[in-house]
């Protein structure tokens, strides 16, 4: 993470994803309350969802330039699934609102697509911070562990509940009266309400009036909150504090797994759209041209976006200051504008640090660094940057954005840049060995058709 490129991309990429999440649900409310006409947010959702479809579409040729293999295991992670899912769910859904409005609009899809942009955010964050990659794995992780416990709270939840129902419905005066809502649950022949009722018991809505009517539901009720309550969610609890304690333990590791994925995708991306000399080779020479068409549309798509985002995000924040008082989006107007003045300064850092870094070695420009009051102007403009850097856990020399000074102390930042130091030397390896072997394997088969066309011919002459 210590590369400018990757600092400026993962910040912007952080951008896009709050932009796309909080336009998907402006969206929602401008279909209902104002029947699509601001289309703002709509086409906000669009050009984020393209960015982020065409990137993952980049990753996913990046790898398989390397291995099919890593395709599939690509394709099999959950957040990388999860993160490939969601964009292309957010596109037809808004699609879908705008088009049709909120008549034809499906609440399962925009109540799935929500959730999936949820989670993407949560798996955007895990490469952002140490604190925030140890709280995500670890919930990652004690969902895992907590499976096969979770089929045997199911089992015991739909046995209390079978049995709870039975004993209302098979006696009459139970059901008599109505006016008690959880009774009239456990009476009702959908089965699935006093499923419902009696979760929300394991919850924490006991009432103990609505089981005090005969002696066996008594003991049921006894039974159940000794069983379901006590023992089980103390097991329960027991489970979460050992998975957490695990992944605590394991942060740093954690962490930089996190990290060296976010580094490896870029650095595979960044080595397809690498840029080589042509030579005498036909072949190579057509891939070598394809690769720089290949990476100059990307950065075109890339800088659209950028300069998109920033103002459809100005525009949309202008419209909500008009329409905060009478429909009442005071929350999304907020929301906008604190997310719009972070994506003006971090491409006012971005722009400064540039410059700092291109005319780092110029002397006219250390001449007027070294005056007091350039230097402070300077530091003001890189802040934003800077404070970015102090949550990924970076630490920069103040001035020298992109020449990153790691801390004594920061161990973790240091065995992570070795790693990604590895795996940069690994994938050019893994390369250099493919095309060796690819390049064997075409002269094996190509000599092997010629001997083959070689022995047809013999026994044509024979025959």
């Amino acid at each position: 993470m210590r590369s400018p490129s990757i600092l400026c991309k993962v910040f912007f990429e952080l951008m896009l994803v709050f932009a796309l999440i909080f336009s998907f649900r402006l969206s929602i409310d401008v279909a209902v309350f104002l029947g699509g006409t601001f289309i703002s947010p709509f086409v906000l959702v669009y050009t984020t969802s393209i960015f982020f479809i065409s990137r993952e579409d980049l990753t996913i040729i990046a790898i398989g330039s390397l291995s099919r293999k890593l395709i599939y295991r690509y394709l099999c992670d959950f957040w990388d699934l999860i993160e490939l899912v969601a964009v292309i769910m957010a596109f037809p859904t808004t699609i879908t609102l705008e088009v049709q409005g909120k008549n034809n609009a499906s609440t399962v899809a925009l109540a799935f697509t929500t959730l999936l942009l949820g989670l993407k955010l949560i798996g955007s964050l895990k490469a952002i911070n140490k604190e925030l990659a140890t709280f995500v794995i670890a919930a990652s992780k004690i969902i895992k562990d907590i499976k096969w416990f979770a089929l045997l709270l199911i089992i015991a939840l739909s046995m209390f509940a079978e049995i709870v129902h039975g004993i209302f419905i098979i006696t009459p005066e139970l059901c008599d009266d109505h006016s008690n809502l959880s009774e009239g649950k456990f009476c009702d022949a959908n089965v699935l309400q006093s499923y419902i009722r009696i979760y929300s018991m394991a919850v924490g809505d006991i009432e103990l009036e609505n089981f005090t009517q005969t002696p066996l539901i008594s003991v049921a009720y006894i039974v159940f909150t000794f069983f379901i309550i006590i023992v089980l969610l103390t097991i329960l609890i027991a489970i979460v504090s050992d998975s957490y304690s695990k992944s605590v333990l394991k942060s740093d590791g954690l962490f930089g797994r996190a990290r060296v994925e976010y580094v490896a995708k870029h650095l595979a991306r960044g080595e397809l759209l690498s840029l080589e000399t042509e030579g005498e080779d036909v072949r190579k020479n057509c891939e070598i041209i394809f690769k720089r068409l290949l990476a100059w549309v990307f950065f075109i798509v890339e800088v659209c976006v950028f300069v998109s985002v920033g103002i459809l995000l100005v525009l949309i924040t202008t419209k909500l200051s008009e329409l905060k008082d009478e429909y009442g989006f005071s929350f999304h107007y907020v929301l906008f504008t604190l997310l719009t003045m972070l994506y003006c300064l971090g491409a006012f850092g971005i722009i400064v640090s540039g410059i700092n870094i291109m005319a780092g070695n110029k002397l006219w420009f250390k001449e007027i660094k070294k005056r007091y009051v350039s230097h402070k102007v300077f530091y003001l403009m890189e802040l934003p940057l800077l404070l970015f850097y102090q949550v990924l856990g970076v630490k920069e020399s103040i001035g020298a954005i992109g020449d990153v000074e790691l801390g004594e102390s920061d161990e973790c930042s240091r065995q992570i840049h070795v790693i990604v130091e590895r795996t940069q030397e690994i994938v050019s390896k893994s390369q250099e060995w493919i095309k060796t072997e690819i390049k064997e394997l075409l002269t094996v088969s190509d000599q092997r058709q010629m001997s083959q066309e070689e022995s047809i011919k013999m026994e044509s002459e024979k025959s």
